[in-house]
């Protein structure tokens, strides 16, 4: 008999659990959806207050917690925007790595106005190289588009930064990613959606910055003896 009623309250638990996650997919959904198509202040705090409902209903709905790390970034609540991209990527190390790219490349931004230059382009590193190992295949174009331009603010960093050391590491992992980027786009296989001349152009464009990172790296070493 008592097995019975539990086994029913356990039926009645689970039914409700599906209802709640099936809830807070929808909140997350439709603040999704607010920020993709709407512009205005007030409207990002509506699409933040839907994400926050999502995350408080389920808080391990890893694609509100990254959703509402972008609308806290957009909205320039800083703090609560790195805690969020640290909660997605807590919860897709357990999972399936879905947005984890994207909220590296958060928090790498963050770090980099915050002025902490390695750890951002540590980040933004490790954001870009997911990036081109979950879409390169898809949809290089984008993907290609949005690497180079990160890679380009890891650089950037690597010349404004004023500590020799610094200057080193930051350059080379813009290198690092530079290369991944080349060896990647070498291996694309569809050419529905990567062109023959998309892929000669971007490769041409790699390879500079490869010989000119390799450049600045090898008169740093030279000049400081490092």
């Amino acid at each position: 008999m008592w097995a019975y009623l539990l086994g029913i309250g356990k039926i009645k638990d689970d039914k409700k659990r599906t209802r709640m996650l099936r809830l807070s997919r929808e909140w997350g959904k439709t603040g999704r959806k607010m920020s993709q198509n709407l512009v205005g202040a007030i409207l990002h705090r509506v699409a933040i207050k839907c994400l926050e409902l999502s995350v408080k209903i389920d808080p391990e709905n890893a694609d509100s917690w990254h959703n509402l790390g972008w609308e806290y970034y957009y909205t320039r609540d800083l703090d609560n925007a790195v805690d969020a991209f640290k909660k997605n990527l807590e919860i897709e190390e357990k999972t399936e790595k879905k947005y984890s790219h994207l909220s590296k490349i958060g928090l790498g931004k963050i770090y980099k106005e915050r002025e902490k230059p390695t750890l951002a382009a540590e980040l933004l590193k490790d954001g870009v190289s997911l990036f081109l190992d979950l879409y390169a295949q898809k949809d290089p174009k984008r993907t290609f588009t949005y690497a180079m331009k990160t890679v380009d603010s890891i650089a950037d960093l690597g010349f404004i930064d004023g500590d020799i050391k610094r200057k080193v590491t930051l350059f080379k992992y813009a290198l690092e990613v530079n290369r991944k980027a080349l060896e990647t786009l070498q291996k694309i296989e569809s050419k529905e959606v990567a062109t023959t001349e998309f892929v000669a152009e971007k490769t041409l464009v790699l390879k500079r910055q490869i010989t000119q990172l390799e450049s600045y790296l090898m008169g740093l070493e030279k000049t400081f003896r490092l």
